[in-house]
């Protein structure tokens, strides 16, 4: 089977066409850089509460992490700063991060204005 493709008219084989769409879509990945975020999941994951050793996305509220205390922790009385003892430096070190990406995204790594 001959299918045309395009306005050009070139005449191209069933075979053809599908090896064109492979090679187009791989150019399109490798453009995008798009493949696996396990990476960058495991490093967003930097709250870690001191007595389950359960992990928590830096982007996690307070509201949140003391909910885990009331489920997980409720029985051995523990506070918020006993479960969470570094929070404010996680915290503090998720918007910086945030910032700073904001700042490259739009081409302006030091977050001045541009010349």
């Amino acid at each position: 089977m001959v299918v045309m493709i395009g306005t050009i008219g070139l005449l191209v084989s069933c075979a053809q066409k599908s090896k064109i769409a492979r090679e187009r879509n791989a150019a399109r990945k490798a453009a995008a850089g798009k493949g696996s975020q396990l990476k960058a999941i495991k490093k967003a994951q930097s709250i870690q509460c001191k007595v389950c050793f359960q992990t928590f996305m830096c982007t996690s509220s307070q509201a949140s992490l003391q909910a885990h205390i009331d489920a997980k922790h409720s029985k051995l009385n523990k506070t918020f700063a006993g479960c969470f003892p570094d929070y404010e430096a996680a915290a503090a070190s998720s918007t910086a991060s945030k910032k700073a990406s904001k700042n490259k995204a739009k081409g302006n790594a030091k977050g001045g204005k541009k010349r």
